[in-house]
């Protein structure tokens, strides 16, 4: 090949990776919150603890969840015989808060409280396999999402060659709250060989209705992403949040119009903290994350910011275990943190595992957080700003 052409063919790549990473448009950050009256409401403190899962599969794992309508959860997970294991699926199980037939009621002097239904396959390897036209090797973790036109959209990841280093993030949706759904597709997060990109945190939304998808980048170097989706799912960009090499799932947190706090996950075995850093809807970059007070043993969290200001995280408080799962509050945008509840707290062995948190916010004010119990179990917590409050006392 001659320099010319060399010269020719590396200015298209060159092109290509400047459109994907550095997209021309970025919207500002949608800041409309979930708010309920359910805080005015609740005269008594709620704390309800409920099984998700079922014995569908022998391990769950990564469980996501929204509310679909008001007062119905929906949440998504993986199970299988065991991580990264060929009969692994994408189950899916919703919860009615507050329906006719769901409110608790007295039978014989019994309580009956609402539960989640059997769960479902809404994705299998097989099923993926057909829908891309494409070996697939393995599933992995799923996030869900509601749009402000209502429709509900899941991201998952395939790995089809290698480890979860060699993963794409494949993407369907339902019109319908999730009673049937459109076949996958596999986003192209990359020009080049489009692997390496995995969803585990939350989405977020903009200003004119697209779409941000938080990803982490693993191949030989693991570092944080958003990818930007128009109302279609289509993707319009690619923004790295850091250039480091030992961080990964970012949770974004819109603060501003402008401006969103980021938590990520520390790879590095050194560190074992969580890390904080601060980005923009129209920069090229964040800022240097900082370790902050807040332990981490390489494992997943979770961070919501409440209608007052104030954030909530869920992480496992431990360097390098997660055998304590716990809940933290700040009013400062996340940079000094209050440890205020353990959900999980097991010292002595056998050590079992709680990870892989998520929390939402309902439109009844109420907070739902589901997490993986000793990968058999997907469990969630239910509580309220009453219980929360006493908490902080």
């Amino acid at each position: 090949m001659s320099k010319l052409g060399f010269v020719i063919i590396l200015g298209i790549f060159g092109s290509l990776a400047v459109k994907w990473v550095n997209p021309s448009i970025q919207p500002l950050f949608s800041l409309k919150q979930i708010v309920g009256d359910g805080a005015d409401r609740d005269k008594e403190s709620v704390y309800r603890v409920r099984l998700v899962s079922d014995d569908m599969t022998a391990e769950v794992h990564s469980a996501s969840v929204i509310e679909v309508d008001e007062g119905i959860l929906s949440a998504v997970w993986y199970g299988g015989t065991r991580e990264g294991s060929k009969d692994t699926v994408i189950l899916h199980s919703t919860l009615a808060l507050h329906s006719k037939t769901a409110n608790p009621t007295t039978v014989n002097s019994m309580l009956i409280e609402p539960v989640w239904k059997p769960s479902e396959v809404i994705v299998s390897r097989k099923a993926t396999q057909q829908d891309l036209s494409r070996y697939v090797k393995k599933l992995g973790n799923p996030v869900i999402t509601k749009d402000p036109q209502g429709r509900v959209w899941l991201f998952y990841v395939s790995v089809s060659v290698g480890g979860w280093a060699g993963s794409a993030i494949n993407v369907k949706y339902s019109d319908d709250q999730g009673h049937s759904w459109s076949p996958s597709k596999r986003l192209v997060t990359s020009p080049f060989i489009n692997i390496s990109t995995l969803v585990k945190s939350k989405p977020f939304f903009y200003d004119d209705g697209t779409l941000g998808l938080p990803v982490y980048h693993e191949f030989i170097g693991k570092f944080p992403e958003i990818v930007h989706l128009d109302k279609n799912g289509e993707v319009l960009g690619k923004q790295r949040l850091w250039w480091g090499r030992a961080s990964l799932q970012p949770e974004v947190i819109p603060v501003g119009p402008q401006e969103a706090v980021v938590f990520l996950r520390s790879a590095s075995i050194e560190l074992n903290r969580i890390l904080r850093m601060v980005t923009g809807s129209t920069v090229k970059r964040g800022s240097t994350p900082q370790a902050l007070a807040l332990l981490n043993p390489n494992a997943g969290i979770s961070a919501l910011l409440k209608d007052d200001g104030a954030m909530l995280m869920v992480f496992n408080n431990s360097p390098d275990q997660r055998n304590i799962l716990s809940l933290a509050h700040s009013k400062d945008n996340g940079q000094h943190w209050t440890v205020i509840h353990d959900f999980e707290n097991v010292s002595k062995p056998p050590l079992n595992r709680f990870s892989y948190p998520t929390l939402i916010q309902s439109t009844d004010g109420h907070y739902h957080m589901l997490y993986t119990w000793n990968r058999t179990q997907i469990k969630h917590v239910e509580f309220n700003d009453v219980w929360l409050e006493a908490m902080l006392q």
